[in-house]
This record gives C-alpha cells, structure tokens and sequence, in this order.
C-alpha cells in the first residue's frame, strides 16, 4: 500500500489486517466539501479539472469566514451518491442534485473543523459528514 502523500491530513484510519494483496481499515467519521461535475456523457478529464478549482476555491477562502485550509488527502471523484449526510446550514446548500448518477467531487475536510466548517459562498459546494465504516483496499498501478 502506498503511503499518504507527506505533510497532508489525510482520512482517520486504522489498520485492522494487513495482507500483500489488501488491507482492512476502520474508517472514522469525515466530513467532505462535495460539487457535481459538470453534465457531460461519462467522466471527462474538463469536468474533473471544473469541480476541482470549485472546491479548491472553497477550501482557499469562498466561504463565509473568508477563512484559508489546509489541503487534504484524498480528493474523490465517483458517480453517484456518496454514504453520507448533508449538514443542515442553508436551503441552497444542501440541495440535492436530481440525480444520482451525476458524477462527484469531494474534497477531504481538515479534521479540526469537524462540523464547524465555513459555510461555502459557492451554492454548488455541499458539506457533508461520510460516517465511521470498514473498508477493504486494494492498491494496484494503474495500468
């Protein structure tokens, strides 16, 4: 398994088995700062660039504190929903997409925050809290 990018905060985890070919994690409760990727038939590499700047501005300093954090590991890109729960703040913020299979981004939030994040000025940013899980990972190159 690779290892965490150095000096980035990354999701709480402990490793509960440890084998070659995966490893089972327990996941502690995070929260994310989520944006739909632009409409486009499928996952495109424009959309994914989109939703990123989205979010790295959110996290930068768009947000009602004007407030700068730090960035974390991982980004997620999936289609579909995510396992998790919007955080009541405004009406606009935590409107959910029509669909669900739309693809996402989402950016790992700094643990010290917790549920006080700043609220994102951007009404296609969403914060949401992805609860305590077990997971099993595999790595693999890629190719």
């Amino acid at each position: 398994m690779r290892p965490p990018m150095p000096d980035l905060e990354t999701v709480p985890l402990r490793i509960l088995k440890r084998k070659v070919e995966y490893e089972i994690r327990e996941v502690e409760s995070y929260f994310v700062a989520e944006t739909t990727m632009p409409e486009r038939s499928g996952f495109d590499f424009s959309g994914s660039s989109q939703s990123f700047n989205v979010l790295a501005s959110y996290l930068f300093g768009k947000n009602t504190a004007s407030e700068q954090m730090e960035m974390t590991t991982p980004v997620f890109t999936r289609k579909g929903e995510l396992n998790s729960q919007s955080m009541d703040m405004t009406p606009v913020i935590t409107k959910k997409s029509a669909g669900t299979n739309k693809w996402k981004m989402s950016f790992v939030m700094p643990a010290k925050y917790g549920s006080n994040l700043p609220r994102p000025k951007d009404p296609f940013v969403t914060i949401k809290e992805v609860p305590y899980k077990i997971v099993v990972v595999a790595a693999f190159s890629g190719s």
